[in-house]
């Protein structure tokens, strides 16, 4: 980005991340003499309705929430007929460049994600959805807490668990929202509401990727990854790292539950359920029997043409 390019009152220091919401960049804003993190459309990209309006509406969304652990809004602007906004930079970078393997630390991952997991309650309760909460979106500050960023995704829904979205908000029809590995069947099934359970799903995937290092499911293709969400159980964190304890594996495996009605209720009943587990107390998940895994694995598959197609409506550019 040239000088040219750069909103008055910023400069821009460096590209942290582009994704299919547009280009965060580290810069200055000159005037508070601060480094902040600063979101907008690429001058070399040429601006959609479609873009603009994600971006605008993500503004309105984290403008509505207040909570110490997601990411707040410091300005709003246009500049060149492109729309941006700042906020508070986090100089730990996001979680994704922290994983490196099973891990060891399994009580501080179990807090980390609960953290998480209350920030996101705060956020259902305000009627809001994320949607494509993965290692990615979260960022760490200095002192290694979390916040949830990239509500580009974003969504209002109506009140209730189990009531989905707006009539406004077009979410439930043909559209397939969020990255492939991360997302819940139901947002990959196209047709199936997405509530509440769904982002709890995404956070189970982030629980799981901490404990063992890897995703839950990886195909080799965008369609192959929808396939495996739809249709195969996750591989137990505990063959991936021994380390894990099993009650600490039922409550990922609680997450990442096909049918929503079987996760967690809210995302503040997984933060009780990880803060249960550090304290040694009694959680309220618990491992599924022999029986009920295989009636899992062999009953209600859906048919794989019920499998969105990326290139059928997306929303956003699919990552792995």
């Amino acid at each position: 980005m040239t000088v040219a390019d750069e909103p008055a009152g910023y400069q821009v220091l460096r590209e942290l991340g582009r994704g299919g919401m547009g280009v965060v960049y580290q810069a200055r804003q000159t005037a508070l003499d601060r480094i902040v993190a600063l979101k907008t459309i690429p001058p070399d990209d040429a601006v959609s309705p479609a873009e603009f309006d994600r971006l605008r509406r993500e503004t309105e969304t984290i403008a509505r929430l207040d909570h110490p652990h997601i990411v707040s809004i410091y300005d709003v602007g246009e500049h060149q007929s492109r729309p941006y906004f700042s906020m508070k930079y986090y100089a730990g970078g996001n979680l994704a460049r922290q994983i490196r393997g099973p891990s060891a630390d399994l009580a501080a991952h179990a807090r980390l994600v609960e953290t998480i997991a209350r920030a996101v309650h705060h956020a259902h309760q305000r009627g809001i959805l994320h949607r494509d909460l993965k290692p990615s979106n979260i960022l760490l500050d200095e002192d290694g807490q979390p916040h949830v960023v990239d509500f580009g995704l974003a969504a209002r829904f109506n009140s209730g668990f189990n009531s989905g979205f707006d009539s406004n908000d077009g979410a439930t029809g043909s559209e397939v929202v969020g990255t492939p590995s991360y997302i819940a069947p139901e947002q990959a099934l196209r047709k199936q509401a997405i509530t509440p359970a769904s982002d709890v799903y995404g956070l189970g995937t982030i629980l799981y990727e901490l404990l063992t290092g890897e995703r839950p499911f990886v195909g080799e293709t965008t369609v192959a990854t929808l396939l495996q969400v739809l249709e195969r159980p996750p591989r137990p964190p505990r063959q991936r790292n021994p380390r894990v304890p099993a009650d600490l594996e039922a409550i990922c495996l609680k997450c990442l539950e096909k049918a929503p009605r079987r996760r967690y209720q809210s995302a503040l009943e997984l933060a009780e359920d990880l803060e249960r587990w550090r304290k040694g107390e009694p959680i309220r998940a618990r491992p599924a029997r022999l029986w009920e895994r295989l009636w899992r694995w062999r009953g209600g598959a859906p048919s794989r043409k019920q499998v969105g197609h990326p290139s059928c409506g997306s929303r956003k550019p699919w990552s792995g």
